[in-house]
């Protein structure tokens, strides 16, 4: 069993964000190198934690459920639209990573920080 699928998030993140575009987040591991990329809002408090937090969860000293509720309140404390998908979806959303198909934004963290305008807080269905 892959170490990762071990960290995954009850449920799947599917991110927007203006100039970022959209990112999908499946596990402590995607959460983490969100949180430590372009991240927005670097000094939010909020940031803060779900970085240490998500670190802990992949290093197995605290629940993933703790680190994602973390992040949940770092993307609200950044403004950053998101949407959940179901339990379900972690399987098809690796499969994809796995065959190379390329995520619409997979270097959406990688790209230079840019100013817009603030977006909505939280976008789900």
């Amino acid at each position: 069993m892959d170490v990762l699928s071990e960290k995954a998030f009850p449920h799947v993140l599917i991110l927007r964000h203006g100039w970022a575009g959209q990112r999908t987040v499946t596990n402590a591991w995607d959460a983490w190198e969100c949180l430590t990329g372009a991240w927005p809002v670097r000094n939010g408090k909020a940031a803060r934690m779900a970085v240490r937090l998500c670190r802990d969860a992949l290093d197995g000293f605290i629940s993933v459920k703790s680190a994602y509720e973390a992040f949940l309140r770092a993307l609200d404390e950044a403004g950053i639209a998101y949407s959940k998908s179901h339990p379900a979806s972690h399987q098809s959303v690796q499969e994809e990573t796995a065959k190379g198909s390329p995520d619409k934004a997979a270097v959406w963290m990688s790209r230079s920080r840019k100013k817009t305008a603030k977006q909505p807080v939280r976008s789900t269905p």
